[in-house]
């Protein structure tokens, strides 16, 4: 497969202290990719290294451009990045106006406009909000949206900065299978940054960061395995993850179960 993103000795000191440490990794093009981290981990500082807001040392390349101040905005035209604190920085513009920001700045016909609208409020059901102040919506509803324009034109790489948190069960289910259809069908590549590790469920890889280095690579299950290694970084799982793990090597069940009735369900089969 193709890498997408590949960086090489990354390092990023903020007053003093390192915060990244001769980090090197590789994205391939169209995977799913959680990081996650306790307090400190450099996380969100590589995030928005990789958003063009902080500089490095090192080597980051994106999408086959070097990441560095002649290439960005090159590398932004095809990457949608949604920050934690962008929250703070709601405005009163209603949401069909931040769902359409992104397609009139390219120059998108009405036509398109009204088409990719439609589609958005159906399959992300926010019809009803639609001409409703940012600022009066719930949060859950905010994130949703944000993340809705996002991929209004759909990237090739979307990062999510610790920005599911205030959605729903329901609702976090419905964004992370769209965004699984649009990852099969346009190649997606999506980088998720979360301190809930039930949410890197759905993820082809996991990256496990601390003091900002690379300390844990692997599936889903490989890092779940190593639930002893994750609480020494500050990284727990939940009660029904771990008795999962134990139902697992026991050849009870075959996979991770978030839902207890589920596994109650499978158990009593």
């Amino acid at each position: 497969m193709t890498k997408i993103i590949n960086l090489d000795d990354v390092t990023k000191v903020i007053n003093g202290s390192i915060i990244l440490d001769k980090l090197s990794f590789s994205i391939e093009k169209g995977t799913f990719v959680s990081i996650v981290g306790g307090n400190g981990s450099g996380k969100s500082t590589l995030v928005k290294i990789l958003a063009g807001l902080y500089s490095y040392n090192g080597y980051i390349n994106i999408n086959g451009y070097r990441l560095d101040d002649d290439n960005i905005n090159l590398i932004r035209k095809n990457v949608s990045v949604i920050l934690s604190e962008m929250d703070d920085n709601i405005t009163m513009d209603t949401v069909y106006d931040v769902l359409i920001m992104e397609l009139v700045h390219l120059g998108k016909s009405d036509a398109y406009i009204r088409k990719r609208v439609n589609d958005i409020c159906n399959v992300f059901g926010i019809r009803n909000i639609l001409y409703r102040d940012m600022r009066l919506i719930s949060n859950s509803e905010r994130q949703k949206v944000m993340i809705a324009a996002s991929i209004m034109e759909v990237p090739d790489i979307l990062i999510l900065d610790d920005y599911m948190h205030q959605l729903n069960v329901k609702d976090k289910k419905l964004v992370i299978d769209y965004l699984n259809k649009l990852k099969k069908k346009n190649n997606l590549t999506i980088i998720m940054v979360t301190h809930n590790m039930e949410d890197v469920m759905n993820s082809d890889r996991v990256l496990v960061l601390d003091h900002g280095k690379l300390v844990m690579d692997g599936t889903v299950l490989q890092v779940f395995k190593k639930k002893d290694e994750l609480k020494s970084y500050g990284i727990g799982i939940s009660f029904i993850v771990d008795l999962s793990l134990r139902l697992m090597d026991k050849k009870k069940i075959k996979h991770i179960y978030l839902d207890r009735r589920k596994l109650v369900d499978v158990l009593w089969k």
